[in-house]
């Protein structure tokens, strides 16, 4: 049975589009970084790649995973509570944020 609703909720994507925004930003960066990273492999000795590429690079597809299991799961997602939503929206902010303050300051 199908039942209508007026006024039915609409889920409110917000912060699936926060959670997924850090994937997306670090897919794009390690799109342009994995340029150079296989020239380099394919052309030169790849020797010369520091190891803050690779760690980048590896941020990078861990951040793509995690964006597709998102994407995946987003109707799940938006049944979570908002607290919870915002909660896991910004523990992938911060888990990216330390990863790249790892990438300048540690490596």
């Amino acid at each position: 049975m199908i039942r209508l609703q007026v006024g039915a909720a609409r889920p409110l994507l917000g912060w699936l589009i926060v959670a997924m925004a850090p994937g997306v930003f670090s897919a794009i960066a390690g799109g342009i970084l994995a340029v150079p990273m296989t020239l380099s492999l394919l052309f030169g000795s790849g020797s010369g790649i520091p190891p803050e590429a690779w760690f980048c690079e590896s941020v990078a597809l861990v951040s793509v995973a995690f964006l597709a299991v998102i994407w995946r799961g987003r109707w799940r997602f938006l049944a979570l509570r908002q607290e919870l939503r915002g909660g896991l929206a910004a523990g992938l902010w911060i888990a990216h944020a330390l990863a790249a303050a790892w990438a300048i300051f540690a490596l």
